[in-house]
């Protein structure tokens, strides 16, 4: 590999990176910003078909006004419809995709019917039209997706100049018919600003949300095993326990230990220790789905929410855990090899064991008392699976 090669695959990994699924902190805040977009849509194109039907009353611009009424009574139904979906059970990332792609290119269709409607200035040169691509760039920065932002972006460039290219070749703008411009001359100087400018809208939304992951990540996860920290899983645990008792749902709640941890930093040190966190970490998250939710809960304690999961089906997951950690080895610093470590868990279910989230957790902790009592290193449930010391 020659040195010239290393900006090239950077660049690679960045823009496969950038280009990736964001994970669950992310789909989490994408989709109360995404509820946040339908509220605010449904607001606008509320306001929208009443500008158009005050001054189609009023004879002002009768064709526009009729053009601008039917549009914004399309768009208000759209927008309606995106609330029910982003009020749905499960939030999906594509939604934002969706939402935004149908923003711009609901603008970009008044455009053209207006084209069609024969009124090319008003396509070209609209000061109410153009300036709502900007708010649905804008809105693409609540949705925690920067990949929204530049798609919204790159998609309303493309259509807008799709639309000047054609109104250019199809009209003499500036001919003295059209006179006394009410709308503007046309000037292509003044068009690539337009699109500059649009371009410019995309690239800050884009920067704000690489910015706002950033800090978002910062604030709701672990730095040393890249999980959830408590708190950001207790605040995801109210919204779930909220959909557990909506939809009748079980859920389960795994309280994950490592054995004898402190003894483990005393003999090899607090650097091994932060090793052997990483280690259980990965085991945790390769035994569990992607929906689920995975949280270091303190210091060397974990804690899994098993969503939609009955206990039988959480107790077998919990015990791929407990053999996965086992099997795992940890590299111990300053060279000193490798060894092993073990853990003990304790799991509960809602509604079985308790009727609130809170009194569940404290079943599953007090199951992990009982699997430490018993001799750690075993899993503890609604039945014990008792695992021997070396299995």
């Amino acid at each position: 590999m020659t040195g010239s090669d290393n900006p090239r695959q950077n660049w690679y990994r960045a823009m496969r990176k950038f280009w990736s699924p964001p994970d669950d902190l992310l789909v989490a805040a994408g989709a109360n910003g995404e509820l946040v977009v339908a509220k605010l849509r449904l607001f606008v194109t509320a306001f929208l078909v009443v500008v158009p039907l005050v001054r189609l009353m009023t004879g002002d611009r009768a064709l526009e006004a009729g053009i601008g009424l039917s549009i914004a009574g399309a768009a208000f139904l759209m927008a309606l419809g995106f609330l029910l979906l982003a009020q749905g059970e499960q939030y999906c990332p594509w939604l934002g995709f969706v939402t935004s792609l149908a923003d711009v290119t609901l603008i970009t269709t008044t455009l053209v019917v207006f084209l069609v409607a024969d009124q090319p200035h008003a396509a070209v040169n609209s000061k109410v039209v153009f300036p709502t691509y900007f708010l649905a760039i804008a809105a693409t920065s609540l949705r925690y997706d920067a990949r929204t932002s530049v798609v919204a972006g790159t998609v309303a460039v493309v259509q807008y100049l799709a639309v000047l290219t054609w109104a250019a070749a199809n009209y003499n703008l500036n001919d003295p018919i059209y006179a006394p411009y009410s709308y503007g001359m046309f000037s292509w100087i003044a068009q690539m600003s337009r699109v500059v400018l649009l371009g410019s809208a995309a690239f800050i939304a884009t920067m704000i949300v690489l910015r706002t992951q950033r800090l978002r990540w910062l604030s709701a996860s672990d730095p040393l095993t890249q999980l959830m920290n408590r708190g950001f899983f207790d605040e995801r645990m109210e919204e779930e326990e909220i959909r557990a008792r909506r939809y009748k749902r079980p859920l389960t709640l795994a309280m994950i230990d490592i054995d004898r941890f402190k003894q483990f930093n005393d003999t090899y040190g607090h650097a091994s220790g932060d090793e052997a966190l990483r280690v259980v970490s990965r085991a945790i998250r390769a035994c569990v789905r992607r929906t689920d939710l995975v949280a270091r809960y303190g210091g060397e304690e974990f804690m899994v929410a098993f969503l939609e999961t009955d206990g039988d089906s959480a107790g077998q997951k919990a015990e791929d855990i407990r053999r996965a950690v086992m099997a795992q080895r940890v590299m111990l610093k300053g060279s000193r090899g490798v060894t092993n470590v073990t853990v003990s868990i304790g799991i509960a279910v809602w509604p079985r064991d308790a009727d609130t989230l809170r009194s569940v957790i404290e079943k599953a902790d007090s199951r992990l008392y009982a699997a430490k009592e018993a001799g750690r290193n075993r899993v503890v449930g609604l039945t014990s699976i008792v695992a021997p010391p070396g299995t």
